[in-house]
């Protein structure tokens, strides 16, 4: 993707399908060089708080997500570990808190949220619902030791967040 984002992203659009990207940490520190050719092409940018200032260039998430809006990006979704994600876009910005989870791993929670969050949307919710399920996918994730062994399946995760506790949260 380094080399090839904007071209990769920019056919996939032209094909008529929606696109998302899941930044990981980017230890060359080329960040914004690698991934500004494909903004434009991007519509779901999924990105940690870590790596929205770094690609943002801003220390306040929400510049930083403006930031990367103005890039191309249709929807930026920053997620916040344990204070749940944000999620910027035309329409404005949302924040949607997490659950109140005991955490036992963390080790692929981003990774399930961001998955959740595509099959939500694929289902058609809207993103606030979206984000909330994404959240809820990412608590039942840390609960358990690895990647995926808290993970459940559509309904059983619809059903735990009628009940589950949400975190009282600070704003970012």
């Amino acid at each position: 993707m380094r080399r090839r984002a904007g071209e990769i992203l920019g056919r996939a659009h032209a094909a008529g399908l929606a696109t998302s990207v899941d930044t990981g940490w980017d230890s060359l520190g080329r960040w914004i060089e690698d991934l500004a050719p494909g903004l434009p092409w991007t519509d779901l940018l999924f990105v940690n708080q870590d790596e929205a200032q770094r690609l943002g260039g801003a220390s306040d998430i929400r510049n930083a997500a403006h930031r990367l809006l103005e890039g191309g990006a249709r929807t930026v979704v920053v997620k916040l570990g344990a204070q749940g994600c944000a999620v910027f876009d035309a329409a404005g910005e949302l924040r949607v808190p997490a659950f109140d989870v005991a955490v036992v791993d963390t080790t692929g929670a981003g990774d399930c949220f961001a998955g959740a969050f595509l099959a939500a949307i694929e289902r058609g919710l809207g993103r606030a619902e979206a984000a909330r399920f994404a959240n809820a996918s990412a608590a039942l994730s840390v609960q358990r030791l690895g990647a995926t062994a808290g993970l459940r399946s559509w309904d059983e995760t619809r059903t735990w967040m009628e009940t589950a506790p949400v975190r009282q949260g600070a704003a970012f």
